[in-house]
């Protein structure tokens, strides 16, 4: 049970750890997105806010990839015979065909995932390559984007024009 528990903690003392880094990776690198957009296309919404919904998932997260990847070592370790091991191990030299297969299993599941991470990479890149590169039909220098709580649209209609260099503007509703 001890070694159980050693196991759960450490695991799960790397997932925080983890957590705690991306987060602060994401902290600082939450305003980089809207450099790769066009200069039209950088509204405020590209830089979400870490609140407390954003930590609450992040640490569900680390606990549940903690208890996954912890528990069954755990239970492998607490069920094995340290005895048995040790002589099989002194005898081959190496682990047994179970530690075998379930370590080529892992290695072949974590080489299959690097690779789909890279091309969702690669694919992001491009997407974003692709959408710098479109024409928006205006010239976007000296374009100001903006949202505004329009409870009262009628009276915000027109009022933007009379503020001085401003020579348009126009606003859109969404309907709720």
């Amino acid at each position: 049970m001890r070694l159980i528990q050693q196991l759960l903690t450490e695991t799960l003392l790397m997932a925080v750890a983890g957590s705690v880094c991306g987060l602060i990776l994401a902290n600082l690198l939450g305003g980089a997105l809207r450099w790769l957009l066009p200069a039209v296309a950088r509204p405020a919404m590209l830089h979400p806010p870490l609140d407390g919904q954003v930590l609450a998932f992040t640490m569900a997260l680390a606990f549940g990839v903690a208890i996954l990847a912890g528990l069954a070592p755990a239970v492998h370790a607490s069920r094995a015979n340290v005895n048995e091991m040790l002589k099989e191990g002194a005898r081959s030299g190496s682990s047994g065909a179970h530690s075998h297969r379930l370590r080529g299993l892992l290695v072949t599941s974590e080489v299959a995932l690097a690779v789909i991470a890279l091309v969702g990479a690669g694919l992001f890149l491009k997407s974003f390559q692709t959408a710098r590169a479109i024409d928006p039909g205006f010239q976007p220098e000296g374009v100001a984007l903006a949202r505004f709580d329009f409870s009262r649209p009628a009276m915000m209609r027109g009022r933007p024009t009379v503020i001085a260099g401003v020579s348009a503007s126009s606003w859109s509703g969404s309907p709720e």
